[in-house]
């Protein structure tokens, strides 16, 4: 029928007969030919039977970026402004690499005067994903502005490069957030790391302090009423060396829920990795200083550990006896995660294939011995999936009584047993 009214001249006519025959059978035509219908339909002023092709076109070929623009453009003129940001983050998401999808987002996003922190967050997440770092940054800062203690962006900012000629910026700006929110331990933290990176270790050492301890009575208020000691002087009681890509979120996730475990303002503090020059008091100063007594314990989780060649001998030099934690996976599984872990986070932009492929040649080269002494590179695909190499450099200093080895898989299907294996292990009661 359509044929046939378009045989005669009437256009509109086999248009809506293609528009119906389409909808009961959507894949009878190629993605091409939805688009082609929907700007037919659109044309003739039917904006919603236009969206109803241009979505069916998606789903069968979702890289179609000018049918994203398209049917954003429609979601925008009938007033649909979540709706068109939607379509535009999974744009995005379905061409991660693509510069100009990415800009049409951020432009709704920033257009749209009801974004939410939450909006603004995910456009950091992908912009970061594009490796557009400093961007990213504005972008996380723009839903701390609108929810001061939006706890994801403030996360998120720990692990985004940042550039030198940023920091002053970000120190004004964590010095607003405490301005608005004095008893939020994040961004007292946050406040720290980039004095940190600025040198100003005497004032990121005082951050750090105030951010442990809001932090514990914010868990705690009776702690409040507790005397604490101007500063911590014992070490952690435990620590999840590793390895990365294992579960080790999750894990120190669980075990800071536990009241008698006291935790950092975030995760991973890279000590004996990365900031092993900041000196022992920057290190103890993000823990709380009541876990010195027996009633807390204080423990973080950094997997860098497990790669650095030189943390297992850092940390014995301080902490002989502290107790550590490792969780091990499928090394196959854990390759292609570390892989997708780097890639979103804007590390990565070749394939996995080409990726794995390098990695692999460049492995070969290497001897038993050379193996033994090769600390973290990049990309760590494959050699962070080497666990005997790694486990053998902490089994010859620390005690082998001192570790508690974890199937990543175990805990994943049966976290409350496992946990309770954690908890015993560290002499706490489940």
């Amino acid at each position: 029928m359509a044929r046939v009214f378009a045989q005669t001249g009437q256009q509109d006519e086999a248009t809506e007969c293609w528009y119906q025959a389409l909808t009961l059978e959507p894949n009878w035509a190629k993605p091409e030919e939805h688009v082609k219908l929907g700007n037919r339909l659109w044309s003739l002023g039917k904006p919603d039977q236009a969206i109803t092709c241009y979505r069916q076109a998606l789903q069968l070929k979702p890289n179609l970026l000018q049918v994203y623009y398209r049917l954003g453009e429609i979601l925008k003129s009938q007033g649909k402004m979540e709706d068109a940001i939607a379509l535009y983050q999974q744009a995005v998401e379905n061409n991660p690499r693509n510069h100009q999808a990415m800009n049409y987002y951020r432009q709704l996003v920033d257009s749209n005067p009801n974004s939410s922190a939450k909006d603004y967050h995910q456009l950091g997440q992908l912009l970061r994903g594009q490796s557009r770092f400093k961007e990213a940054i504005e972008s996380y800062q723009k839903a701390i502005e609108l929810d001061p203690c939006f706890k994801r962006a403030y996360v998120d900012l720990q692990y985004t490069w940042i550039e030198s000629e940023q920091l002053q910026q970000l120190i004004t700006f964590y010095r607003q957030c405490i301005e608005r929110e004095p008893d939020f331990p994040l961004a007292w933290g946050n406040l720290g790391d980039v004095l940190t990176e600025q040198g100003q270790l005497e004032e990121a050492i005082s951050c750090y302090q105030t951010s442990a301890y809001k932090k514990a009575v914010a868990s705690n208020p009776n702690l409040a009423e507790v005397d604490w000691k101007p500063k911590k002087e014992h070490g952690p009681d435990f620590v999840i060396i590793g390895a990365a890509r294992c579960g080790t979120s999750s894990l120190y996730m669980y075990l800071s829920r536990y009241p008698q475990i006291m935790s950092p303002h975030k995760k991973e503090l890279n000590f004996f990795s990365k900031y092993y020059n900041q000196g022992i008091d920057w290190y103890l100063a993000h823990f709380p200083s009541i876990t010195d007594t027996p009633n807390f314990l204080a423990g973080e989780a950094s997997p860098n550990y497990f790669d650095c060649t030189e943390s297992a001998q850092r940390m014995f030099q301080f902490f002989p006896k502290v107790k550590l934690i490792v969780l091990l996976r499928n090394p196959v599984d854990r390759a292609i995660s570390c892989y997708y872990h780097n890639f979103y986070h804007g590390r990565e932009k070749r394939t996995l294939e080409d990726a794995l492929a390098l990695e692999k040649q460049r492995l070969q080269t290497l001897t038993e011995s050379e193996l033994l002494q090769t600390g973290y590179r990049h990309p760590n695909n494959l050699l962070g999936s080497l666990y005997v190499y790694k486990l053998k450099r902490w089994m010859e200093i620390f005690p082998r009584e001192q570790f508690l080895i974890v199937k990543s898989e175990d805990f994943y299907s049966n976290p409350k047993i496992v946990m309770s294996t954690i908890i015993a292990f560290l002499g706490l009661s489940d």
